[in-house]
């Protein structure tokens, strides 16, 4: 692995580069969602659909290697995987740790500290702190880019849970489209209120439970149509951002044992920050799901609609 320095640079306004493969780039941000926290994103910054199968590719080994050095290094074992496509703005990831908690307080605390900066900027990093940040991740990565690359992850086929997303009647209501790999699903409970709200679920037909046990295929899979549903939806509406994200581990979130990304796109700055106060409210006090006729509805709708488009 390449080591990247850049003594005597502002690294505010230079991208603090620690990792890459190919066109593909981990750097420190300036303004994070968490103190640890990794931005991954192509060399010339492109937004979201200009995203090649090979960045898809790159970026999914490149997050898989912070993972496997955050255990390594005793970091953390839990992360939210996070990225947000604004008009033509240019897109990244930020993977962020959590820390273990043994108490909900402790759990939620973390979750609502992440929130307030998705919604309102993240947090400023010194230049000094950002030069040793670099000069730590630049070590650390490199210490584990031999195991990791010794490392080959084989998954199995897995047996059926008794999650959500391992029960055919489950998928079979909320499924509004089949792919090879993976199904998507509208979401039983999206977050917004009121107005169409656009939440979509794309889940691997095989139980995995991390994002780490996904395999290149099925992430790809999912990126390809996520990337094949922005593209539509923002021909369709006066779509103004789009929100990836996925969970691993109940400290960052995660409420069914079996890996998902969620796709949540918004019209407007109402709509924006509504379903943001959606996402608190069921922190606090858990989701409302659709009525049954309700979700029906709304599943037969993008299932006509992206039928004809995926």
């Amino acid at each position: 692995m390449a080591t990247f320095a850049l003594s005597g640079v502002d690294l505010r306004t230079e991208k603090c580069v620690v990792d890459e493969i190919g066109s593909v780039q981990v750097h420190l941000p300036e303004k994070s969602l968490s103190a640890q926290s990794l931005q991954v994103e192509t060399r010339n910054s492109q937004k979201y659909n200009d995203w090649s199968k090979d960045d898809s590719s790159s970026a999914h080994q490149l997050l898989r290697k912070i993972i496997y050095t955050w255990k390594q290094k005793e970091i953390a074992e839990q992360y939210l995987i996070y990225g947000k496509q604004h008009l033509d703005e240019p897109f990244h990831w930020e993977i962020v740790p959590y820390h273990k908690s043994s108490m909900i307080f402790g759990r939620i605390w973390q979750q609502f500290q992440v929130l307030w900066r998705v919604t309102f900027g993240g947090t400023t990093t010194s230049n000094e702190a950002l030069q040793k940040k670099q000069s730590e991740y630049n070590k650390a990565l490199t210490d584990s880019t031999a195991l990791f690359d010794q490392q080959v992850k084989k998954v199995a086929e897995v047996a059926k849970s008794d999650d959500a997303f391992c029960n055919p009647s489950v998928i079979e209501k909320q499924k509004v489209f089949e792919g090879k790999e993976v199904n998507v699903l509208y979401n039983y409970a999206p977050i917004g209120f009121g107005g169409e709200r656009l939440h979509f679920l794309i889940v691997p037909k095989q139980h995995r439970t991390t994002f780490e046990e996904i395999t290149k295929e099925e992430y790809l899979e999912s990126m390809d149509l996520a990337k094949r549903m922005i593209t539509h939806f923002s021909d369709k509406r006066q779509i103004q951002s789009a929100y990836l994200y996925h969970k691993t581990g109940v400290d960052a979130g995660q409420t069914v044992p079996h890996w998902h990304t969620h796709l949540v796109l918004t019209t407007n700055n109402t709509q924006d920050f509504l379903g943001k106060l959606t996402v608190l409210k069921n922190m606090l006090f858990g989701s409302f799901p659709l009525k049954g006729k309700k979700l029906e509805a709304s599943v037969e709708k993008y299932k006509t609609e992206l039928g004809k488009c995926l």
